[in-house]
């Protein structure tokens, strides 16, 4: 790809090139593509007319001075809050969701949804032609989800729509103003994907269209122009957008300039014979057994656990720095789910003084603030029969945003997580659902021998009128 993006560079000289990767190998990507367009024997090299870039930053690119980008943006709690609200005002057109809004978690999961539904380009229209429609075979269940998850879904758009820039739809913004740009002197580059959102498959498209030039760059063992390869398969996923975007630019009457295979392998001969084997397993066909060339080119572990698989990755990593041969950047660690590593990834690499990068991008949904704001307006409203409940306030007390002042000053913060769980403890003992009364007061507790070791709160809260004490 870098190759083809030099040749482009000399025969347009004075054109602008976009080289596109995911936005997880974003700053990685544009380190390894200016080294290796920088001339030989130079330190510093700088590009004005390439740019690396993820499909979100693209839309930064173009989209930043218009009026649509200037919108003020919504953030995932105020999402929450809108859809909650939201919920609230249908309450009276609701099947199933009505009492829904309630549990913990449910107005997450319609924000997922919805961001879903955004991401594959579903509008809401679409979801209400499949309910009205009667010849669609669909339980009753699912129609009444159908139902109030449209009527959630299309005013969600409308309120959104009218006032705020929403992330979410950000990359169909761009294909619209693209498709009213001049990019006949404009190439792009897209690499290290093997398959795209519907928002990001039209993105692509309208550069097909518009741009002098479009490159992808896909793992594939050949290019299916016609015919997918059967599942299961290796290559589908890849194959499947190969023929989606060969269809679109023969429809367009754009010229195909033929696929070009890679000629030299990055990998050694004994990688290459297992991958041979596993694409082999893939397609659970007959299964030769190779030799590899040499003693341990791949080695294969069996662990009891994540925790036990983890430890024996990084007792290895520090062997082998520690012989002297190795650094720790000369490692990359892989796995299917990063996801499910994550709470032991700190204490086993910590364990063993191993500096590391983790690549996992983090919510603001379970930032402090965020659930210090959500508790607030959980844990009093009118339209609830019962308020105070034990989840609300504990969610407050746990963000450890708000710390109670002992002498005049704020409570050491080791106090004030014995005395959150203290206090836990002695809601769960005796099934406390709700609190209510008298205002808070947070002190030491005498009589309770089993808990002398730590502050208890006594939490009692009372409604004045005008305001919540």
């Amino acid at each position: 790809m870098v190759q083809i993006l030099q040749n482009d560079r000399l025969q347009h000289a004075g054109d602008k090139f976009f080289y596109l990767v995911p936005n997880h190998i974003k700053f990685e990507s544009e380190v390894d593509i200016l080294k290796r367009l920088s001339e030989a024997d130079t330190d510093i090299t700088a590009e004005s007319n390439v740019q690396i870039l993820s499909f979100t930053r693209l839309a930064w690119f173009f989209l930043r001075n218009t009026p649509q980008y200037q919108k003020q943006r919504i953030s995932t709690a105020g999402i929450n809050m809108l859809l909650y609200q939201i919920v609230l005002d249908n309450q009276a057109k609701l099947i199933l969701f009505s009492q829904e809004v309630h549990h913990p978690g449910f107005i997450d999961q319609i924000a997922h949804q919805i961001a879903e539904m955004q991401a594959g380009n579903v509008l809401p229209e679409d979801l209400l032609a499949l309910f009205e429609n009667n010849d669609a075979v669909i339980s009753n269940d699912l129609r009444d989800k159908l139902h109030d998850f449209s009527i959630i879904y299309s005013a969600y758009v409308k309120r959104v729509t009218d006032r705020y820039f929403d992330n979410h739809n950000v990359l169909n913004l761009l294909s619209d103003n693209l498709e009213q740009r001049d990019l006949t002197h404009t190439h792009f580059y897209i690499s290290d994907f093997s398959k795209l959102t519907a928002q990001e498959c039209r993105l692509v498209e309208t550069l097909i269209s518009k741009a002098a030039s479009v490159t992808v760059s896909l793992t594939l063992d050949q290019a299916y122009r016609e015919k997918l390869p059967q599942e299961p398969n290796l290559f589908y996923q890849p194959a499947r957008l190969f023929q989606r975007l060969y269809k679109y630019a023969a429809s367009e009457k754009v010229p195909y300039l033929g696929s070009v295979m890679a000629d030299q392998p990055r990998v050694s001969q004994d990688m290459l014979t297992l991958e041979q084997y596993w694409d082999a397993s893939s397609r659970m066909g007959a299964n030769t057994e190779s030799q590899l060339t040499t003693a341990k080119p791949v080695e294969v572990y069996q662990a009891d656990n994540a925790y036990s698989e983890l430890d024996q990755v990084a007792t290895m990593i520090h062997r082998l720095v520690a012989s002297g041969d190795y650094r720790y950047s000369d490692f990359l660690v892989l796995t299917r789910n990063l996801d499910a590593y994550n709470n032991i990834l700190d204490p086993v690499f910590s364990l063993q003084a191993i500096p590391y990068f983790k690549d996992i991008q983090k919510s603001m949904v379970d930032h402090p603030l965020v659930e210090l704001l959500g508790s607030l307006f959980d844990i009093y409203d009118p339209s609830r029969n019962h308020n105070y409940q034990y989840d609300d306030m504990m969610r407050f007390l746990k963000s450890e945003l708000v710390l109670p002042q002992l002498d005049g000053q704020p409570m050491a913060i080791d106090d004030y997580r014995e005395a959150v769980s203290l206090t836990e403890n002695l809601v769960l003992k005796n099934n406390y659902q709700a609190v209510g009364g008298l205002r808070m007061r947070i002190g030491s507790m005498s009589g309770l021998p089993t808990m002398t070791r730590g502050r208890l709160f006594l939490i009692r809260i009372r409604k004045l009128p005008g305001k919540l004490t």
